[in-house]
């Protein structure tokens, strides 16, 4: 491992009169979300977009998967506390590779893995959803776009290496422009269910995240899955929520968590992850699982916190309901843009909010 310097950034104050006012959603103050100090580290100057996070029990450690970048398909970090990171790398120094070999339906020349989702099951195999750009595909206005589908891939060890669990796609939307951005999520009674985006800007008309005009919907859904190895369907998609005229050219990057009151809170991103504009929302259910789901928030924004965290988004919050990671860009380095990971302590174990709310 290679050790990353990290910088920690001053308590950032993440209040209903620290969100500003864009128009964006209701704004309002919900108990354990919305009235927030929290402090937040990076590991800065390294591109580690899209990250997911889990605690190994077993070791003590914290594992941090983040989007292709630097050669590798699947970037690992690791931490003791939450706070300073590790880098997994080859032992040589080169980065390492958790994602290696990846199935035929992925375009070996292109391969595009994005936005990695970590999860355990009951027998301690960890599976990894992951996105992926599909091999011999074009479609959309002008039959000339790819599109990306969901894939899975499993290991023993939280380092991997992960193997694909199929020779063929999880889930594709060919049609409405591919599906990205899966992450897992575990009930109480057991049950598994994946959220996602159906990736419909990749169809747009240009401009801001190739939508600008809002036209082409990004809705999230959420399938369940079995239950003993979290890499089979159950039922059909259950639509959640999508983009709408303030929400920008998308929604997309779709966590799941659920409070002690049994609520559940869906955390996603807004705008357009290169535009200031970006940011971190959520959504809350009190009926269920399968909503309705009524988006609140932004809870962080590119100048809600102190020093300032450009773009927010990208976020996943760990199966305690607390720990929190995302990423914000774009740090500029040598002349590169990257997107930095940051962690956060949430509190929507303390969530209250009344039924009819």
């Amino acid at each position: 491992m290679s050790s990353l310097w990290l910088w920690t950034a001053a308590t950032l104050a993440f209040t209903a009169s620290a969100v500003p006012i864009i128009e964006r959603y209701q704004e309002r103050s919900v108990e354990g979300l919305t009235n927030l100090t929290v402090s937040s580290a990076t590991m800065e100057g390294h591109d580690f977009p899209d990250p997911s996070v889990i605690y190994n029990k077993k070791d003590g450690h914290w594992y941090a998967y983040g989007t292709a970048s630097g050669g590798s398909n699947l970037q690992v970090a690791t931490s003791k506390d939450f706070v300073n990171w590790d880098l997994v790398t080859e032992s040589d120094g080169s980065p390492y590779n958790g994602l290696k070999d990846v199935p035929s339906w992925v375009d070996p020349d292109n391969q595009g893995v994005w936005a990695p989702d970590i999860n355990q099951l009951d027998d301690g195999t960890f599976v990894i959803y992951y996105a992926a750009q599909k091999a011999n595909f074009t479609g959309g206005p002008g039959g000339e776009h790819s599109v990306h589908c969901i894939g899975m891939a499993t290991s023993s060890k939280p380092t991997g290496p992960f193997e694909p669990d199929s020779d063929a796609p999880f889930l594709c939307d060919d049609e409405r422009g591919g599906a990205i951005d899966p992450a897992g999520f575990r009930d109480d009674d057991g049950t598994r269910w994946l959220v996602y985006k159906v990736d419909g800007n990749n169809f747009g008309n240009g401009g801001s995240c190739n939508n600008e005009d809002g036209v082409q919907k990004t809705p999230i859904y959420l399938v369940q899955l079995d239950s003993d190895t979290g890499c089979a369907q159950v039922g059909d998609p259950v639509f959640l929520l999508q983009n709408e005229e303030l929400d920008g050219p998308l929604v997309e990057a779709p966590s799941l968590g659920k409070s002690e009151s049994g609520h559940y809170v869906l955390f996603f991103s807004s705008g357009c992850y290169s535009d200031p504009t970006y940011d971190t929302s959520y959504a809350i259910s009190t009926t269920g699982i399968k909503g309705p789901y009524r988006k609140l928030g932004p809870l962080i924004t590119s100048d809600s916190s102190q020093p300032p965290i450009e773009a927010p988004g990208g976020g996943d919050i760990a199966a305690d309901g607390v720990h929190f990671v995302f990423h914000g860009g774009a740090v500029t380095v040598d002349g590169t843009s990257t997107r930095s990971m940051y962690t956060t302590t949430l509190d929507i174990n303390s969530l209250t909010i009344d039924n009819d709310d």
